[in-house]
């Protein structure tokens, strides 16, 4: 907390969240001001659970400030007094754990332990302020296949002490964000996970037995990174590769949490139960009931337009926001001719992903689930 205090790059990025227009203005008065604030509040901060209260009223902030507003369903899914292991498709860096946390926390449930890759820690305050947000670090920068091993063993005998101590735990579906929004589970990230019970239990069922799987769907309406991924995407596309600048991260970062993102929704979906031949398997399912719980907005069906998917017969959406189109509108009318393809695909694979999966279901995940009186 000393260290955050006192570092320019903290006062900058809160001056950024609680102060947008004076930060845009004149950003050596709103880091000064947030500079004396975080000094003063130093005193009652003592505990992680007294900064998390401080991440919640910033996060109150930033739904009034950034978003249409935030909406949550499938919370009466999860057991009270129970860790549960959380994986989510991931959109953004930040607020896609962080969003799920303040859902717990408004629902009265403990809040979980969030898996973080360890490029984002390279800066050192990032990596202070993550921690004290009861963030704990995977590597992901190791190369050979026994470090990789060791590093995967330690990450995975730590979220079985965390599932065993009553913290639940949070990890996204694969390494990195989903540039192009086709959210898809990496079986590497569930071999990870299994690395601690391998000795224990023999079968996925009985893996799935301990940990209690919930899949979550976090659905933004707008990304504030469309345009920084679409430009990604679109380099690959024609060079083959990209090299990502040593701030990007940061960047990405704070765009995703003080851009505009429409509506927001959360969907905790039902524990996944039942035995699976191996993790490839499991993942299918988890991303079946993971594009279940999308929440579809008008934007992604203009993109399914655009992109010249089917769109028939058409789901019941959530209103237009006169707001959304014309962000979306700007953000591609300022967005180079190779790159606005890229923007409308991001919107278009939620649409064709949510649909498939919805259409298959009959609205609902077939993920194996457990009925309420086969958890206790």
């Amino acid at each position: 907390m000393a260290r955050l205090a006192s570092t320019p790059g903290v006062h900058g990025a809160l001056a950024a969240v609680r102060f947008p227009w004076l930060h845009r203005t004149w950003p050596w008065l709103a880091a000064t001001l947030v500079k004396s604030r975080v000094r003063a509040e130093l005193t009652s901060i003592n505990t992680v659970s007294d900064v998390q209260r401080k991440v919640a009223e910033l996060l109150a902030l930033l739904e009034r400030e950034t978003t249409a507003g935030f909406t949550i369903s499938g919370m009466e899914h999860l057991e009270k007094g129970v860790p549960h292991l959380f994986i989510s498709n991931h959109r953004d860096i930040v607020l896609d754990s962080a969003l799920l946390n303040w859902a717990l926390h408004r629902a009265g449930h403990a809040t979980s332990r969030t898996a973080v890759g360890d490029n984002l820690v390279s800066t050192a305050w990032v990596g202070d302020l993550m921690r004290l947000n009861k963030s704990f670090v995977v590597a992901r920068s190791v190369m050979s296949p026994k470090a990789a091993f060791k590093s995967f063993s330690v990450t995975s005998g730590f979220i079985r002490q965390s599932l065993a101590e009553g913290h639940s735990v949070w990890i996204a579906q694969r390494q990195g964000r989903a540039k192009d929004a086709d959210d898809r589970t990496d079986p590497a990230v569930l071999k990870m996970l299994t690395i601690a019970w391998r000795n224990d239990i023999e079968s996925t069922g009985g893996w799935l037995e301990k940990v209690r799987l919930v899949p979550i769907s976090i659905s933004y309406e707008l990304d504030p990174c469309d345009g920084l991924k679409a430009h990604e995407l679109a380099t690959i596309a024609a060079a083959g590769n990209y090299q990502k600048k040593p701030d990007e991260d940061l960047v990405s970062i704070g765009r995703g949490i003080t851009g505009y993102k429409g509506r927001v929704h959360l969907h905790v979906g039902e524990r996944v139960c039942g035995d699976f031949a191996d993790v490839e398997a499991l993942g299918l399912s988890l991303d079946q009931a993971i594009h279940a719980g999308m929440q579809i907005y008008p934007v992604n069906l203009r993109a399914a337009v655009q992109c010249g998917l089917e769109v028939k017969p058409l789901p019941e959406l959530p209103p237009a926001l006169e707001d959304v189109d014309h962000e979306i509108d700007a953000r591609i009318a300022n967005s180079p001719d190779s790159e606005k393809p890229w923007i409308w695909r991001q919107y278009a694979n939620v649409w064709r992903n949510a649909r498939a999966a919805q259409t298959m279901s009959g609205g609902s995940s077939n993920a194996a689930s457990c009925s309420l009186s086969s958890r206790m």
